[in-house]
């Protein structure tokens, strides 16, 4: 599904099997820049760098994130939402992500730490998780990148 607008943050969503709301959304990184997410089915599939086994992991339909026609920057968040029925061997306490970009990719795995007071992870890329019950989770990642995202288990 194609993105929406919704103050500073860019939603693509679309109802899974079980008609639960499943979503990605990009938070902007500044003003006035071009964002864009798209979720579901018809996203584009990553080409996954990783072994034959490893790629057979990969679940969730894909999140494709660009900011700035692939510029970089400083971080920005990204929150994908994932239904009980496509997690693959993990829990909210072992998700991790699989970021494709720029013909390579990254293992997020780390549980992101804050400074008091401050909405900006102290380093990225990382990850939090969220149980909202049922089995379904909700990942909130902080990266520097465009690309495309998956659950990895």
């Amino acid at each position: 599904m194609a993105g929406a607008v919704s103050g500073s943050s860019f939603v693509a969503s679309y109802e899974s099997a079980r008609d639960v709301l499943v979503m990605s959304k990009v938070v902007a990184p500044q003003e006035l820049i071009g964002v864009s997410v798209q979720d579901g089915p018809d996203a584009a599939e990553p080409v996954c760098y990783l072994t034959a086994a490893e790629c057979e992991n990969l679940f969730g339909d894909p999140s494709v994130i660009n900011v700035a026609q692939g510029g970089t920057f400083p971080g920005f968040q990204i929150v994908i939402g994932f239904d009980r029925s496509e997690i693959v061997g993990a829990n909210a306490n072992t998700l991790t992500i699989y970021h494709e970009y720029d013909s390579t990719y990254e293992i997020i795995d780390t549980k992101c730490s804050f400074t008091p007071n401050s909405e900006t992870p102290k380093s990225l890329p990382c990850l939090t998780v969220k149980n909202l019950g049922g089995g379904d989770l909700e990942a909130t990642i902080w990266t520097t990148h465009n690309g495309v995202m998956k659950g990895l288990g």
